[in-house]
């Protein structure tokens, strides 16, 4: 019979996040590697739960229901601080080494055709079997 230890997550991991790929290896066997923490997680709530009452009437539709596209702008800014907390690897057109920082996270997160890059991000921060208590233990074995 399933135990409740089935749906427990790593609340540490879910803040301290982990280590993903993005994207394939280039000539010299390197990739684009990502640290994320779990969307949702405390901290991001957190800031999101600051919003404005201005800012609160932007995003609501009538009878309460949320504008997804209203909210997506303080979405991207709490994820740039409180999801993707780290990157490697990452270089611009001319082969410079971008160093991580919640700006230029966000700065990429805004930039329409870096698209997939934003929703890469989202969707890992998303898959909740990654954060369960247990996984980085397992991953750490295998």
């Amino acid at each position: 019979m399933p135990k409740l230890s089935t749906f427990r997550t790593d609340l540490d991991l879910e803040l301290s996040g982990r280590w993903v790929q993005f994207g394939d290896e280039d000539e010299s066997g390197k990739c684009i590697e990502l640290k994320i923490a779990r969307l949702g997680n405390k901290n991001y709530e957190r800031q999101l739960g600051t919003l404005k009452r201005s800012d609160l009437k932007k995003i609501m539709r009538k009878r309460g229901r949320v504008d997804i596209n209203a909210l997506e702008p303080y979405m991207k800014e709490a994820m740039s601080v409180h999801v993707l907390l780290d990157w490697k690897n990452i270089q611009d057109e001319k082969g410079k080494t971008i160093p991580y920082s919640p700006e230029k996270a966000l700065e990429l997160f805004n930039d329409p055709s870096l698209r997939e890059f934003y929703e890469f991000v989202r969707d890992e921060a998303q898959d909740v079997e990654e954060y369960r208590a247990g996984v980085a233990e397992d991953s750490a074995g295998n």
